[in-house]
């Protein structure tokens, strides 16, 4: 694409962007699969470890960023593509778990404790578990588009659709949980399936471009046709 050759000669910044949201994402990916596995006899060390290790990933990223651009002859679009493969396949197998998470109603499942509160005792958290559980139906459309657009990223024809159909979904999951107080964890990890979006995204902007300006080209066509 001719955004990944633009990285050639772009700034570090472009390139630790990527690599922190690739690499960044892979670690916090793993960790969301591996910790609720562990014993519970381990739980106090849970929490420290799991910030070493996202530590030590943006410490790597930092270091890969510095390596890839001061190393002026190395192939930047093997880096580029094996990163972007990276970013679409952590947010795909997240947001995947996170669809079908609500289909089976292992998100916004029933609570007793939620029903049995007065709405003013309640926290941000749980005012927006009540009124997402209180409909199943729409539970399932926001999960639809989770899994379709996730689906869509794991193939690169269909790449830039996933995006466009995940962008909007996940700009409104930040939002709540930003002014809900959902939580650092959770809200951390909705901005950085955002922001590899958006990357995502800006690595087909000149696709979009195109097409945007071909459209306006046939719609000035169209016009001289309608009123000729």
């Amino acid at each position: 694409m001719d955004s990944k050759n633009e990285l050639n000669t772009t700034n570090w910044f472009s390139k630790f962007s990527l690599s922190f949201l690739a690499i960044v994402g892979v670690i916090n990916t793993t960790l969301f699969i591996v910790m609720p596995l562990l014993p519970y006899k381990l739980s106090t060390f849970i929490l420290p470890a799991g910030f070493l290790a996202l530590g030590l990933a943006i410490l790597f990223s930092i270091g890969f960023s510095i390596y890839w651009h001061k190393r002026k002859q190395v192939n930047t679009i093997i880096y580029v593509s094996w990163l972007s493969v990276l970013l679409r396949y952590w947010i795909a197998f997240l947001l995947l778990d996170f669809g079908f998470q609500k289909i089976f109603e292992v998100n916004f499942n029933y609570s007793y404790h939620i029903d049995d509160s007065l709405v003013s005792s309640l926290t941000g958290p749980e005012l927006t578990w009540k009124y997402y559980g209180f409909s199943y139906g729409l539970s399932v459309i926001v999960a639809f588009f989770q899994i379709i657009g996730s689906v869509f990223l794991l193939f690169r024809r269909t790449l830039l659709l996933g995006v466009l159909i995940l962008l909007p979904v996940m700009l409104n999951i930040v939002l709540i949980n930003i002014f809900y107080n959902i939580g650092p964890i959770t809200l951390f990890t909705s901005i950085l399936i955002t922001l590899g979006l958006f990357t995502l995204f800006l690595q087909h902007k000149v696709e979009v471009i195109r097409f945007l300006s071909n459209t306006k080209v046939l719609y000035h066509h169209l016009g001289v046709i309608l009123y000729a």
